[in-house]
């Protein structure tokens, strides 16, 4: 979901003036030829990008030859530390100079021996049909990208930095940057900090949207809800299970949050099933569920890349209700659709051997 830049975006026209005057930084490089097909410059591809040389300070030379989305050299003489240059799986295509063909931001992972990973955002025009690394802007040390993308000649990174008391390995604080190119640079346009993290506590007592109550849905209060059923001595029963996994669901940047509800009604069934949350400005709102099964046996909830993996044991061939013994792997999206199962995969059986 992109948010509004409008305000800050430099009008085209600038900005194509600030390139024509910059035309030293961007002039096409000595020997290089164009790449046409058919008249036209060549588009930029990934692996185009994967096998372009970029810039970096992290280099001796002041520039790396990738090969196939990587560059190394020894640190020193005779050392067996290594400085790398690593093209990242996060690439966006988008004309970002105003010339009507499509270039691309890519980010750049660069270490040299040591703990720290630093990322760069690079921008890469397609000049004549050839790539040529324009700007750069860093991101950091060990933070963590989200997603990249073009819209409207500006770069936009979600990603998570490091907030107060965070240790380098592990950042916390959502951040959106966005960037344009003006006056011949990479600049940044806008620095915002989302709305905080869900908490387990405000998902234990937030609001979820199910069938079992009447009105369809249940107000938890520490993680439980119950009601009577009419004419019956038995009640529904809806608990938030202790698995919760945090990261975000709809690529804005921000962490959400999938949990796992456990219902009953009374009778046998022990009914489990998925839940998507979204942070919206703090607040756990609850949009989407999946019935994940029967009495199965959850054993590992996971977001990442956009995707929710469930790992679990359901019911094999021959398997009692009481008793799953099929251990699979799925793969959740959260879509417009609500949450659609991407892929599953059979991982063997309760008791096999390792």
């Amino acid at each position: 979901m992109m948010r509004s830049v409008a305000a800050g975006v430099f009008p085209l026209c600038l900005l194509a003036a600030a390139l024509l005057l910059s035309g030293c930084a961007v002039q096409q490089p000595a020997g290089q030829e164009p790449n046409l097909i058919d008249g036209e410059p060549a588009p930029l591809t990934i692996d185009v990008l994967k096998n372009a040389t970029y810039t970096s300070e992290f280099v001796k030379a002041g520039q790396a030859q990738l090969q196939d989305g990587a560059y190394e050299e020894p640190v020193a003489p005779d050392s067996a530390s290594k400085n790398t240059l690593v093209l990242s799986e996060h690439f966006a295509f988008g004309d970002v100079n105003a010339d009507t063909l499509d270039d691309a931001a890519v980010v750049l992972v660069a270490s040299g021996g040591g703990s720290g990973s630093f990322y760069t955002l690079a921008i890469v025009i397609n000049r004549l049909g050839n790539p040529f690394h324009f700007h750069s802007a860093a991101l950091g040390d060990r933070v963590r990208i989200e997603s990249l993308e073009i819209e409207d000649a500006v770069i936009t990174v979600r990603m998570l930095a490091h907030g107060e008391g965070d240790a380098m390995c592990c950042p916390t604080q959502a951040e959106v940057r966005r960037y344009n190119l003006g006056f011949g640079v990479l600049r940044l346009l806008q620095r915002t900090t989302p709305a905080g993290e869900l908490t387990e506590d405000a998902l234990r007592n937030a609001t979820y949207q199910h069938e079992f109550p009447k009105d369809g849905q249940a107000q938890l209060q520490d993680g439980k809800y119950e009601e009577a059923i009419e004419g019956s001595a038995s009640k529904i029963h809806i608990t938030m299970m202790d698995l919760v996994a945090f990261g975000d669901l709809n690529g804005d940047g921000i962490h959400d949050a999938a949990v796992v509800l456990e219902a009953s009604g009374g009778g046998s069934g022990t009914f489990r099933s998925l839940e998507a949350v979204i942070n919206e400005d703090g607040a756990p709102v609850h949009v989407a569920s999946v019935l994940l099964g029967d009495r199965v046996q959850l054993e590992e909830l996971v977001v990442a890349d956009l995707y929710i993996k469930v790992q679990m044991v359901t019911h094999g061939e021959g398997d009692g209700m009481c008793c799953p013994t099929l251990r699979v792997v799925q793969l959740y999206q959260l879509t417009e659709d609500g949450l659609e199962l991407r892929h599953q995969e059979e991982i063997g059986r309760v008791g096999d051997s390792e």
